[in-house]
C-alpha cells in the first residue's frame, strides 16, 4: 500500500506478488497485484487479480467495486456486477 500511496507502482507489484506467493488465500494480497497492475496500465491482469480476490472475498464491497472500475475501463461503460453471497 505504501508503494502504491507513492506511486512506485514496479514497488508495489513486487509486494504484492510476494503477499500472493506467501498467503494466496489472502484476498488483500490479489487486491494489491490488481491496484499495482491498474496503474500500470495492465487492464486484463487487474481484472484477473480483482476476480481472484473476489472469489476469495466474495462479499467484499470495496474489490467489487474496484473490479466494476476496472471492468468500466475495459468495456468503455459502466459495469455494475450483481451481489454475491459469500
Amino acid at each position: 500500500v505504501a508503494y502504491t500511496a507513492m506511486q512506485l507502482y514496479e514497488k508495489a507489484l513486487e509486494d504484492a506478488d510476494e503477499c500472493v506467493r506467501l498467503q494466496p488465500t489472502w484476498a488483500k494480497g490479489y487486491s494489491r497485484r490488481a491496484a499495482a497492475k491498474f496503474h500500470l496500465g495492465d487492464l486484463q491482469a487487474a481484472k484477473t487479480a480483482y476476480s481472484k480476490a473476489w472469489d476469495l472475498e466474495p462479499t467484499n464491497a470495496k474489490t467489487k467495486a474496484d473490479l466494476e472500475h476496472v471492468l468500466s475501463e475495459i468495456a468503455g461503460m459502466r459495469v455494475v456486477l450483481p451481489e454475491r453471497a459469500s
